[in-house]
């Protein structure tokens, strides 16, 4: 009778999970129409090239490489946030480029310029992570066998943590990881609370569409992945990845040896910006996101833009050092 008990309850449970794997979909993230992106073009000395990165027969991502006349601190390779794509992190970029970096980044799938009907799931940038590195290898042969630092924000924070999982440690210079989140569960946490029962409906998918990648966390990689030197950066006001989310993660790597975290006073979910910038983000790119029509047109013309790309450069430099 148990387990006869047991099937009446997981049958029911599974079958709304399989419809939910095969209808729902999360919504593709494009470049915010109107938003003043830059590009190489707004900055001196910053060569680039755009590459079509296959990762199936219908799959491809937008990858690109940015470099200037000095390139002997090696690669980095940055991974955006959900939302638009790595234009929006060009002043960024832009800095590492001018410190002699040579950066390789890409729209994720289903965000940017990046092919996809939709954003499928949290976990899929870290389930095509290493494909996506091995595309680089293929246009960048200059690549293989160097040391890469892996550098994200928020979804590319945690993507960054979970796909060096995949890759061999001797590759990973550091991961530097702005703003991630625990794990998939945080799903339950971004939802309002009218939305929860989706957001368990979208994890219970997940854990078929990627079972062995849905069973861990950030602390769980940086814990097997010991030689790798992680840099947990956070904001101390951050709303999108709030202090209970935070938690998770610091209150369970005291004793992590290659664990190194910074945690910002009056710093919100954008902590490479300097707090000027950050608050013209808070105030006026956010505001001018949730309106329409003439309002949002104007908003959007009053951003300071130059204030809210304004990166904090001796942030990055301790995060690199």
């Amino acid at each position: 009778m148990v387990y006869l008990s047991l099937l009446v309850l997981i049958i029911p449970i599974s079958l709304i999970a399989f419809i939910v794997y095969i209808s729902f979909k999360l919504p593709r993230f494009d470049y915010v129409e109107d938003f003043k992106y830059e590009d190489e073009c707004d900055y001196e000395n910053i060569h680039s090239k755009k590459y079509d990165l296959r990762l199936g027969k219908h799959k491809s991502i937008l990858g690109a490489k940015y470099w200037g006349k000095d390139t002997s601190k090696g690669y980095i390779l940055f991974l955006h946030g959900i939302g638009a794509g790595h234009l929006a992190y060009m002043s960024t970029i832009a800095k590492l480029v001018r410190d002699g970096y040579f950066v390789l980044t890409y729209d994720m799938y289903g965000m940017g310029r990046s092919s996809g009907h939709s954003f499928k799931s949290l976990l899929e940038g870290a389930h095509c992570f290493k494909k996506i590195y091995e595309q680089f290898l293929i246009v960048e042969p200059k690549l293989k066998d160097k040391e890469v630092t892996i550098m994200g924000h928020s979804y590319g924070a945690f993507t960054a943590i979970m796909g060096s999982y995949f890759l061999e440690e001797k590759i990973v210079k550091k991961v530097i990881a702005i703003a991630p989140f625990y794990d998939l569960n945080f799903m339950k946490e971004y939802l309002p609370k009218k939305l929860r029962i989706i957001a368990y409906l979208i994890i219970e998918r997940d854990h078929c569409l990627y079972p062995r990648l849905s069973l861990l966390n950030i602390v769980k990689v940086m814990k097997r992945r010991k030689n790798i030197p992680y840099i947990l950066v956070y904001g101390d006001k951050d709303d999108i990845v709030p202090l209970r989310e935070r938690e998770k993660v610091l209150n369970k790597i005291n004793n992590f040896s290659n664990v190194t975290t910074y945690q910002y006073e009056n710093s919100y979910h954008n902590p490479y910006l300097t707090n000027e910038g950050e608050k013209v983000v808070m105030e006026e790119v956010r505001k001018a996101s949730t309106l329409t029509g003439l309002e949002r047109k104007v908003a959007i013309e009053n951003i300071n833009w130059k204030k809210a790309c304004k990166i904090d450069e001796d942030r990055i430099d301790l995060w690199l050092k």
